[in-house]
């Protein structure tokens, strides 16, 4: 039997058991030992592996990065490992992997019930321009009447609706194809300014780029790093490209004389905040409490606003569907009332 891989799901739940386990005070191998016997027969689990890398002296994070975990994950693991906290960077990726996998469900779940009824009224528009505009138009020549200008209009856009969304999703997969081979050159810091000029997105990319350095930057702070330290190791690893470049140009900042708060104040892709935070952090001597108070503020933040954009997405569906309903009403009644004002 083919083996598959471990979707996000049952990563996250791994990645809560060895942490739980680590808490409670198991090490790496012994926690491993327990989780191999417990998932023996799920052969999606690659602890047997994940074991035999780390006996050659693999360390996990980059053990679970051949296991096609995600590389922000990734770069949560390399930091607690570093602070020696790996029990806590396993909970609070699980946390993540499991808190993303639960808004993805939730969309799918909001719109699949509008879209079957899209499909549905596609079917609806195909056999209504295929089989009865012809039979209406038939019909009225063979009285001489002409057909409503309103039934016209409605005729058109019936038939440039298909085209249109053939020229969407046409757009949608060039895109696909072409963006990896034209921005695969670009660097990190490229990308991120490329993908923050799109309107609807730019302020949640600010969003998560604040709230991953505010995490990682305030827990290190925390266990007794200088910030000096800190920036040091935002430069070795090497999961998070952006700020593995963020940290060479502070530690240039820094070196020229210039406040950290300073350099955030002149960051596009930070938001304003940031600056306020560190500055005011920096003043009463808690830089590290204060940016991880931030970090989880901002994330709860985060969640709120995905919650209550995904609970627009269905109102504004049913709401077209409206409109295609009422499209098609008009096209098919608005003939037959004039055909009867015509007798």
């Amino acid at each position: 039997m083919r083996k598959r891989n471990w979707n996000r799901l049952e990563q996250s739940k791994f990645l809560k058991e060895l942490g739980m386990l680590l808490s409670k005070g198991y090490s790496v191998s012994n926690a491993l030992v327990l989780l191999e016997v417990h998932y023996r027969s799920y052969s999606q689990y690659p602890v047997t592996d994940i074991i035999k890398d780390l006996k050659r002296g693999t360390p996990l994070f980059e053990v679970l990065e051949g296991k096609k975990v995600p590389s922000d994950i990734l770069g949560y693991l390399y930091f607690a490992s570093e602070q020696g906290k790996l029990s806590f960077g396993l909970l609070e990726g699980s946390r993540i992997l499991q808190k993303r996998e639960h808004l993805k469900k939730m969309f799918f779940r909001t719109i699949r019930y509008p879209l079957t009824l899209l499909a549905i009224l596609s079917g609806m528009m195909f056999f209504l321009i295929r089989f009865l505009i012809p039979q209406f138009t038939s019909l009225f020549n063979s009285v001489n009447l002409k057909l409503p200008s309103i039934t016209v209009a409605l005729i058109t856009v019936l038939q440039v609706i298909p085209y249109l969304c053939y020229f969407i999703l046409v757009v949608i997969f060039l895109l696909a194809i072409l963006y990896p081979f034209t921005h695969r050159k670009k660097s990190p810091h490229e990308q991120l300014l490329l993908a923050l000029r799109i309107p609807m997105l730019s302020n949640y990319i600010r969003i998560l780029v604040t709230q991953f350095f505010a995490f990682q930057f305030g827990h290190l702070l925390r266990g007794g790093l200088s910030v000096s330290q800190a920036i040091q190791l935002f430069e070795n690893q090497h999961y998070v490209r952006l700020f593995q470049d963020e940290a060479l140009f502070l530690k240039n900042e820094l070196r020229g004389g210039k406040q950290l708060d300073e350099i955030f104040r002149c960051k596009t892709y930070f938001l304003p905040e940031l600056a306020q935070v560190v500055a005011f952090g920096q003043s009463n001597g808690s830089l590290g409490n204060e940016l991880t108070l931030f970090s989880e503020m901002l994330f709860s933040n985060l969640e709120e606003r995905l919650h209550r954009n995904l609970n627009l997405i269905q109102p504004i569906l049913f709401g077209v569907i409206g409109c295609l309903v009422l499209i098609l009403f008009l096209t098919v009644m608005a003939p037959i009332f004039h055909l009867f004002q015509s007798l």
